[in-house]
């Protein structure tokens, strides 16, 4: 009897192998990158559904669109996909679109001096901005954009129409090889490319009146806004921080239990979401190591209540499912970001997420 047993798990597993073999790759793909209609990390111990969004890997996604690796703009409509544009171009180093998601600024080309243009999804018609352009930011309302300009070796801030409207310059400034966030109708944020190894510096730009304020300073400085509440990463005597700050001066800053980044993260009306690495180790240098793609998180996704100050995990790493979640965004009901492991952007329906 028992030397029938043998021989049956034997067989059994000579054609699981097998099967193995047969599928390879497909079979581990339909395990791993699922279709919207399969949830993934679904255990015992973890009810959250896992959902695949769109078609395609993507740069970058907004309300209604995304782009692909390809260079494809592409419109979604329930299950239905459509290309609507392309850029021909590459590579594409970074896809802005504004509020509304109307329009979306590309840049593309050499990242030492990138080329931009912005692209109409109602009319699918591009403009191009001007060869002499190094940074871009839309305002809130995503009706005008804000631009650093290089021309004959100065360098100026310019605030124009979206429309394309003749810019109105704000100011010229000394700093190089930085950013832009237009965080109020009169208040724009330069950041400096941050690193654990350099002090960086943001600076603050009052559009109205024309003038400059340095707003913080600090080792891997990174600030992420939103209306009143930011999330920023600093490093403080060697050490990560993430904080959670606010313009309101009655409030305190709040010092967040756990470290990730702020691209790690969203801020909503009544709640904060990030994705928090759990494999950091003494030797990752952040931000520098995870900015330039030499280390890759594993992510557990907290939702922190802001005005209980309260914590609960709705996604939790599975052997299935790891994710490294960024460009996370709230939309509805959901929480979408993409998977910097597969470029899939996926999403989680925060009214079943498993809470806890």
């Amino acid at each position: 009897m028992k030397i029938t047993i043998t021989i049956i798990l034997i067989i059994i597993g000579i054609a699981v192998i097998a099967g193995l073999a047969y599928y390879g790759w497909g079979f581990v793909r339909e395990l791993l990158f699922v279709s919207e209609e399969s949830p993934v990390g679904v255990t015992d111990e973890s009810p959250t559904v896992l959902r695949q969004v769109f078609q395609n890997p993507a740069i970058n996604y907004w309300l209604g669109y995304y782009i692909d690796f390809e260079g494809n703009i592409i419109k979604v409509g329930g299950s239905e996909e459509e290309v609507v544009g392309r850029v021909n171009a590459t590579p594409i180093l970074s896809v802005l679109p504004s509020q509304s998601g109307i329009e979306a600024v590309v840049a593309f080309g050499n990242p030492h001096n990138p080329q931009f243009s912005v692209f109409n999804a109602s009319t699918t018609e591009w403009r191009p901005l001007g060869p002499e352009t190094r940074a871009i930011a839309w305002s809130p309302d995503g009706l005008r954009l804000a631009s650093i300009e290089s021309i004959n070796g100065v360098t100026s801030i310019f605030t124009s129409g979206a429309n394309g409207n003749k810019g109105n310059k704000i100011m010229d400034i000394s700093l190089v090889d930085v950013g832009l966030e237009w965080i109020y109708e009169n208040k724009i944020l330069i950041t400096e490319k941050p690193s654990a190894l350099l002090t960086g510096s943001i600076w603050v730009i009052d559009v109205k009146n024309k003038t400059i304020q340095l707003a913080a300073e600090a080792k891997g400085l990174i600030l992420k806004q939103h209306q009143n509440k930011g999330i920023m990463f600093s490093v403080v005597d060697g050490f990560p921080l993430i904080e959670l700050k606010t313009t309101d001066k009655d409030l305190p800053t709040i010092r967040l239990p756990f470290i990730t980044l702020p691209e790690k993260c969203t801020i909503g009306d009544t709640n904060l979401y990030c994705a928090a690495p759990v494999n950091i180790t003494d030797k990752i240098l952040l931000p520098d190591d995870y900015l330039k793609k030499k280390f890759y998180s594993d992510d557990v996704i907290y939702e922190y209540a802001l005005d209980k100050k309260s914590i609960r995990t709705i996604f939790r790493l599975s052997q299935d499912s790891a994710i490294d979640a960024i460009n996370l965004k709230i939309i509805g009901d959901k929480l979408f970001f993409i998977n910097r492991y597969d470029n899939y952007v996926y999403s989680i329906d925060l009214e079943s997420a498993d809470l806890e």
